[in-house]
């Protein structure tokens, strides 16, 4: 019984630590470094719904006159639905780099990157690995 035990420990590290190298993989390097100090379960309300509200609904958030894109976040239905600009998702649970949020906040192409340098605001590699272990968590 403690042998199975052993086994099924071992196994679970080893799916973990591929797991996370899969995933930092595609993160840059400050991004990745900040992933692994996250906190094992991402909660949205404590954890990313600070980062959207201060980050990212001055231009998709509740203020239509304000809105870009005709992207809104900070209602969960919208967030999650086709772009209406565009092509794909801004947020899809499970595939977070399948979802053109996380493709821009990781971006450093001044004409793609999110929040947009003329809006004076920055996510740090703390917020972006945030975003990232939440849509990679289901975005629950």
């Amino acid at each position: 019984m403690q042998q199975q035990f052993f086994k099924c420990k071992c196994l679970f590290f080893l799916i973990t630590v591929c797991f996370l190298a899969a995933c930092s993989s595609d993160l840059p390097t400050e991004v990745a470094e900040a992933y692994k100090r996250l906190p094992e379960k991402i909660d949205f309300n404590y954890h990313v719904r600070p980062i959207l509200s201060d980050r990212c609904y001055a231009c998709h958030g509740p203020d239509e006159k304000a809105r870009k894109a005709h992207l809104r976040l900070d209602n969960e239905t919208d967030a999650f639905a086709a772009l209406k600009e565009g092509a794909g998702y801004a947020f899809l649970p499970h595939q977070p780099f399948k979802s053109e949020a996380v493709k821009r906040i990781l971006s450093s192409d001044p004409e793609l990157v999110m929040p947009t340098p003329a809006s004076k605001m920055t996510l740090n590699a703390m917020e972006k690995a945030t975003i990232v272990k939440w849509l990679e968590q289901g975005a629950e």
